[in-house]
């Protein structure tokens, strides 16, 4: 929890209009430890920027211990001269009946990009880019935040500047004390219960309500009269912390919530509030800025991997082939090229772009995670040592750089060793972005290899609370299904292996997948293997020249066919669908018992299908 001493696209306040031309040249790079700044608008404006972002960076982590402890995010930003430029960069806004933003921020697959408007004129006109950036420092170690809080934080921290020698935090919000004295405040109860899926989080006509009085919140309980109410956002902030449900905690710091919300309407009222004034962070040194003029094609690689990170790969595509076109050694081209061909789905392609910017530069970890991603997805069973190569490069490169201690847990668990180490791998991750919950399902995956059924319940739990999103449940939905059938077939076939089941405190190995009758009661070390069982998602099903199906398991992907003029056995935990056909199984979570292909486990005969949770 956080205490004191996003895909998503923020916009800012509408900006003046300008007339002024914008050049297609003249484009600089100036990079500082955290930013890379990318302007229009000269060296000497790039300088100031990025002094500007450090400062401000500073100033957050200074006031917020548990960033201090991460280096947070590099953030590439694409600072345009004048509005003309921005339209440049962002057309869609200029679109009839459109506001024209000041600059947006966007983040995703680890990138990170701001555009904004350098002449924008306005008392603090970077205050969402401030908010969106709290955000980053703060929400991948902060899972557990309320929606309230962690929105009120950010606008909170949001309304800070940098004036000189001073930095000025916590200031009164114009614009959201306008919203709250047009408006009846809802109940603190209600404020307390809104999460990412509630109406007042999502819909237009609510949502700026939720904002402004989780600021308003946020602000009296921080500074508000003279900082006489901090010790109840401490006392909060601490039952949270020691596991007390949002409810209670709010019961226990705040007492009689309808007191509370009636100083909050009174305070939502008045014509001045406090705010922190307090010594400016030191300037960042002009020797830790390295400055550069950039080509055209330089240009064209930021400006595509601006679009693609906003999802408008079209546009990014465009951009990366005419950069890769003028200058084929871009390294940031290609890096780009390799995300923005992931996320059109031309993968043989974007592991060839991924190649080739890794070839060019290295150090870049994102690229080497990006294409250790892509070839473990493309055969996830299959050892590659080039996989374990890119990952331990991408965790040399930046060791807070969680995602490849997660796919390195994975990648270990299905080549069945060092399941130590891809304990520890998914460990790391989980230390890093406590809140995401794919970090938690790989220390769920290697706990189940391990067979450690009781830990790995209690990481899936964790993973359930951090799942922010619909897919990442129906994940771990499905891990749990893994989990409680791997768990029920141990236990059935216990007596027939030989040896003790090895617990998570083992260095050595757990099992592949089970053998039925594997093991024979003489403990002669001979197998007679009539098959193999394991349960999985079907993601592919071909029905031409035979069946042939692809099953996603947690021992990675598994490819099953039929004997040619042979029959399958198919059987259902439930009535079998009328005119079904296992040509219709793809989607299906099915448990399989096959003879492997010789002694490769990932490939196999089909004896039995059987249907799980099937639907009459």
């Amino acid at each position: 929890m956080i205490l004191f001493t996003f895909f998503g696209i923020a916009m800012l306040a509408c900006a003046t209009s300008h007339s002024f031309g914008a050049s297609s040249s003249g484009w600089v790079e100036v990079r500082s430890p955290h930013f890379v700044i990318v302007t229009n608008a000269g060296e000497s404006s790039g300088k100031q920027t990025a002094v500007q972002f450090e400062q401000i960076r500073s100033l957050f982590q200074d006031a917020l211990p548990i960033a201090k402890s991460h280096n947070g995010p590099v953030v590439t930003i694409l600072a345009a001269k004048n509005e003309k430029t921005l339209q440049e960069l962002l057309p869609e806004y200029w679109a009839k009946g459109h506001a024209h933003p000041a600059g947006i921020f966007v983040q995703a697959m680890n990138q990170f990009y701001i555009a904004l408007q350098l002449d924008v004129q306005g008392p603090n006109p970077y205050e969402t880019i401030y908010h969106e950036y709290y955000h980053a420092l703060t929400m991948p170690y902060a899972p557990n935040t309320p929606t309230w809080l962690s929105e009120g934080l950010a606008d909170f921290f949001g309304n800070s500047e940098i004036q000189g020698k001073t930095a000025i935090m916590g200031e009164a919000s114009g614009p959201l004390l306008y919203q709250l004295q047009q408006q009846r405040l809802l109940p603190l109860d209600a404020l307390f219960r809104v999460n990412q899926s509630s109406p007042y989080y999502n819909e237009d006509s609510k949502v700026t309500l939720f904002y402004a009085e989780s600021w308003a919140l946020v602000h009296y309980l921080m500074i508000g009269d003279n900082q006489a109410h901090k010790k109840t956002l401490a006392t909060y902030l601490n039952a949270l912390g020691n596991g007390a449900p949002e409810e209670d905690a709010a019961k226990q710091a705040f007492g009689d919530l309808s007191k509370l919300q009636n100083a909050l309407e009174n305070y939502t009222q008045r014509n001045s509030y406090y705010q922190f004034r307090l010594a400016a962070p030191a300037r960042i040194a002009d020797n830790d800025l390295r400055i550069r003029p950039l080509s055209e094609a330089d240009v064209d690689a930021y400006e595509g991997g601006f679009a693609e990170t906003r999802g408008h790969v079209d546009e990014a595509k465009t951009k990366l082939d005419r950069a890769t076109e003028l200058d084929p050694a871009n390294a940031v081209a290609q890096s780009n090229m390799a995300i923005t061909e992931f996320f059109i789905g031309e993968k043989s392609k974007a592991l060839d772009s991924a190649s080739r910017a890794i070839a060019l530069d290295p150090s870049n970890m994102v690229t080497h995670y990006l294409r250790a991603y892509l070839a473990y997805n493309d055969d996830p069973g299959a050892p590659n040592s080039q996989i374990e190569e890119d990952l331990r490069a991408a965790i040399a490169g930046n060791p807070d750089f969680a995602p490849p201690y997660s796919l390195m847990a994975f990648y270990l668990t299905s080549q069945d060793r060092d399941l130590a180490e891809a304990l520890a791998d998914a460990q790391r991750a989980i230390t890093l972005e406590p809140g995401n919950s794919e970090y938690r399902l790989a220390e769920v995956q290697v706990l189940m290899r391990m067979q450690n059924f009781d830990a790995a319940r209690k990481a899936l739990q964790f993973a359930r609370e951090s799942a922010s999103t619909g897919q990442q449940s129906l994940r771990v939905d499905m891990f749990a299904s893994d989990l409680n059938e791997m768990e029920k077939y141990v236990k059935e076939t216990a007596g027939m292996r030989a040896g003790p089941m090895r617990s998570a405190q083992s260095s050595q190995p757990g099992p592949e997948l089970q053998r039925r009758n594997g093991t024979p009661e003489d403990g002669s070390g001979s197998t007679d293997i009539n098959g193999l069982d394991v349960t999985g998602t079907v993601t592919d099903v071909q029905c031409t020249n035979g069946l042939k199906l692809r099953l996603s398991t947690t021992d990675g992907m598994i490819q099953l066919h039929d004997v040619p003029g042979g029959t399958v056995k198919i059987e259902s935990t439930a009535q079998i669908p009328q005119n079904f056909t296992p040509c219709g199984l793809k989607g299906q979570r099915i448990r399989a018992r096959y003879i492997p292909d010789g002694s490769d486990r990932h490939s196999g005969t089909v004896e039995m299908l059987q249907l799980l949770d099937a639907k009459p």
